[in-house]
């Protein structure tokens, strides 16, 4: 069966036991706001962007202006990229920047639109996860085997149509869909040793209820409640114990469900949480310049895992970032996205620009 769109988020793990990682607290206080204006610089320049779209993503506005006031009625085309379902590309002919040189809008056909919408280049990343599973050949005619999960190097082998062979890991597209990262699609199954066959000649059987996906990162306690820690994946045996709000834990595993993707989170032998009690954290890493878009000199607060305010950041200050954090919204799917900038220090993704270290 092919996957559905379960969570893999790219953190770094952080040890192999639970652990927490203590605060730093610092205390200052807001900076007083003034006003700016800055001026976009137009330059004729052709290329391509891309973004990730699964299922009905959000239309992306257009204007007149490059300065992004002067809103039309039209939005970015949606260009799929061939054999990519979740990508697509859009070519652009201008480019606009700011005083600092940074990219700020692209002009299409349709019009100019914000470039924090794109990617400079495909962002779809591929890897390969360990999945101790069944499948079996379901295309009409025998199954190529190749030699690598890019399926580039085919071996001579075939397998019979309709014969089960033990999965050994999945080569995987791995997608960004409202900040959280997540399975696109899978390529490709490893049959042991270099013998590599499509997903599009081979399906991997379907689990129990809920089944357990390699997570490489760690999750953020974002209820203020706590997060209860249970000792069964279906989370119903409750330990008595439950972690507290703003701890972090590593998470070596993903609970999945294979009609609601993620539904939790393993933190190491029999310890389970809820999604609705955790945030997820991976690794990123960055330089975030801060610009708050509404008045560009105004500095921003810097907040702890408990989301209080320790000190703000002066604007067009530039920070290296870390780690990127999908903070859950009171329990809720919705999600605001923040940035690291250092130990227990967190700044709001959207009140800055973002750029490769």
């Amino acid at each position: 069966m092919k996957k559905s769109m379960g969570l893999l988020f790219s953190a770094a793990v952080l040890g192999v036991s639970l652990a927490t990682i203590a605060p730093t607290a610092v205390h200052a206080a807001d900076a007083a706001p003034t006003a700016a204006v800055t001026k976009a610089t137009i330059a004729d320049k052709k290329g391509t962007v891309y973004r990730f779209a699964y299922g009905k993503a959000p239309a992306i506005a257009t204007y007149t202006d490059a300065a992004l006031t002067k809103k039309t009625d039209k939005a970015v085309a949606n260009t799929s990229v061939s054999g990519r379902t979740w990508l697509w590309e859009n070519a652009y002919d201008q480019v606009a920047t700011d005083d600092q040189g940074a990219v700020t809008a692209y002009h299409f056909a349709e019009g100019w639109a914000a470039a924090k919408e794109f990617y400079t280049e495909d962002p779809t990343q591929y890897k390969i996860y360990p999945e101790l599973n069944n499948g079996t050949v379901t295309s009409e005619k025998p199954a190529t085997v190749y030699a690598d999960p890019q399926l580039t190097k085919a071996t001579g082998k075939t397998l019979p149509a309709g014969s089960r062979w033990r999965i050994n890991a999945s080569y995987n597209a791995l997608t960004q869909i409202n900040g959280s990262w997540g399975i696109a699609d899978t390529v490709a199954y490893n049959l042991g040793g270099n013998q590599w066959v499509s997903n599009k000649e081979f399906t991997s059987d379907a689990g129990a209820a809920f089944y357990t996906s390699n997570n490489v990162g760690d999750v953020l306690v974002t209820n203020p409640n706590g997060a209860k820690l249970y000792s069964d994946l279906a989370r119903t045996k409750f330990t008595g114990r439950t972690l507290s709000f703003g701890s972090r834990w590593q998470a070596p595993d993903s609970i999945m469900s294979h009609s609601d993707g993620t539904v939790g989170w393993g933190l190491g032998g029999l310890q389970y949480v809820n999604k609705t009690d955790v945030s997820p954290v991976y690794r990123f890493d960055a330089v975030f310049t801060v610009r708050y878009k509404a008045h560009p000199t105004w500095g921003i607060a810097v907040y702890n895992s408990k989301l209080q305010v320790t000190k703000t950041i002066p604007a067009n200050s530039r920070w290296r970032v870390f780690k990127q954090l999908q903070r859950r919204v009171n329990g809720t799917n919705t999600t605001q996205e923040y940035y690291n900038i250092g130990g227990d220090q967190w700044v709001r993704s959207d009140y800055g620009t973002v750029a490769p270290k």
